[in-house]
């Protein structure tokens, strides 16, 4: 398995850890952060190219804050 698929595999599986545990109590970090912290990390080892992971965001956003 490559490098970088390894990595975003064990991305995957904190992510995933954290959100059923609900929390990393010596992190203090809950669930949306993780979540948060788990996606930023895809992006920044180009698992997620950023062109990919901004529409979805945008489409939730102008979906609770149009007019």
């Amino acid at each position: 398995m490559p490098l970088p698929t390894l990595i975003a595999l064990i991305i995957i599986v904190i992510t995933f850890v954290g959100v059923v545990i609900g929390r990393y109590p010596w992190l203090r970090m809950n669930r949306a952060s993780i979540a948060l912290v788990g996606a930023t990390l895809f992006i920044v080892i180009g698992a997620i190219p950023l062109e990919k992971a901004l529409p979805p965001l945008a489409l939730i956003s102008s979906h609770y804050y149009s007019p």
